[in-house]
Formats: C-alpha cells, sequence, structure tokens
C-alpha cells in the first residue's frame, strides 16, 4: 500500500495543471487513509466540437483519456482508497453556449456513457444539464447574483479568454455568449462543490 506522500505525489505528476485547492484534497486523503469513507474524484467532459460523428471509435483519443482514468482510479484503490467518479458531461455548454445540435451532443453523451462503463467500470455519469435541474433554485440564485456584479465575480483575463474562443463558435453574437460561458462555469464549480464536495 502506498503513502499519503506517494499518492499525492502521483497526484501532482499525472496531473496537467496544478492541483485545485491542494490543502483540501490532501485533507481529504488523509481523513479516507483514517475513516472508512469515500473519496469523489470529479471530471468535466466537454462535448466533440471538431468531429463530424457523435460516435467515438475505438482509436479516437477519448479512449485514451478514459483509459489513463481507469490507470489513476486503479493506482488509487491500489494505495487503499475506496474511490467514487462523477463523470459529468458539460451538455449544455455545446448546446446552449456554443450553439452545437441538441441531437448531436445528446449522441455523443450517450457514446461516451457507454465507453466509461466499458473502460473504466465504476463511474457515476450525470448530465450538467441534470444536476442544474435538480438545483434550479440555487442555479437560479447564483446566477443573478452574477449577472448582478458580473466583474466582482469573473476576472477580466477569464472574460476576455472566453470571448475569443466565442468568436469561433458564436461570432454574431461573442460578447454575449462569453458572459454565459464565464457565469455558468463559475455557478457550476459552486453547486458541484457543495454538492458533490469532490476532488476536481
Amino acid at each position: 500500500m502506498c503513502s499519503l506522500a506517494d499518492i499525492w505525489k502521483y497526484i501532482k505528476e499525472r496531473s496537467i495543471q496544478p492541483p485545485e485547492k491542494p490543502d483540501k484534497i490532501l485533507e481529504q486523503l488523509a481523513r479516507a487513509r483514517l475513516m472508512p469513507e469515500k473519496i469523489r474524484l470529479f471530471s468535466p467532459w466537454g462535448p466533440r466540437y471538431n468531429r463530424r460523428s457523435p460516435r467515438i471509435a475505438e482509436t479516437d483519443p477519448e479512449i485514451a483519456t478514459l483509459r489513463e482514468i481507469r490507470g489513476i482510479l486503479d493506482r488509487c484503490r491500489e494505495s487503499g482508497y475506496n474511490i467514487d467518479l462523477l463523470l459529468m458531461p458539460a451538455d449544455a455548454y455545446g448546446t446552449e453556449i456554443n450553439s452545437l445540435s441538441q441531437d448531436f451532443v445528446r449522441e455523443y453523451f450517450k457514446w461516451l456513457e457507454e465507453q466509461a462503463y466499458k473502460e473504466v467500470g465504476e463511474v457515476k455519469v450525470k448530465l450538467w444539464s441534470a444536476i442544474r435541474d435538480e438545483q434550479r433554485r440555487r442555479y437560479d440564485s447564483l446566477s443573478r447574483a452574477i449577472d448582478q456584479n458580473f466583474n466582482e465575480w469573473i476576472k477580466e483575463g477569464e472574460y476576455r479568454n472566453a470571448v475569443g474562443v466565442a468568436k469561433v463558435f458564436s461570432p454574431g453574437n461573442a460578447e454575449q455568449s462569453a458572459r454565459r460561458y464565464c457565469r455558468e462555469r463559475v455557478v457550476e464549480g459552486i453547486i458541484i462543490s457543495e454538492v458533490y464536495d469532490p476532488i476536481k
């Protein structure tokens, strides 16, 4: 069995970006080692933007990513951790913000869910739109608060980056699309933390 230091080193080495809230992650890892409680890992998953088909083939990068996730979960479980993975397809981002076809997004995430069960095994797959509907009052309240004080919630650099991306997907409506994206990200982050308290 790996030590807490070993598993933390493994997480840091495998992370593309620095782990978010490292003190909290270490606290969760230590608590889970001492008490019989699950650690929930959370991974949002964006829709497919650069392919014509929603079907996932064996050679697509999604399969490699799912296998990498499986490897991380196996390593954590071998280290004595009871892991619960929540994979969240970000369907509303594709359809509502970036104007992708609802049928395409729905079909893609259906394929993703099938492949996630096949490649990862134990995983919970739940659409952002479903989580949002379950938390509608909180979602609406946070959305209003952000709309009323946008600059206090969203950093200028984040907004400008979002505008740059929005120009690709919504060239005639980039600023409004970017505001909506930024608001959705903040609200999603708060709700996911409150409801699931995961390691992201």
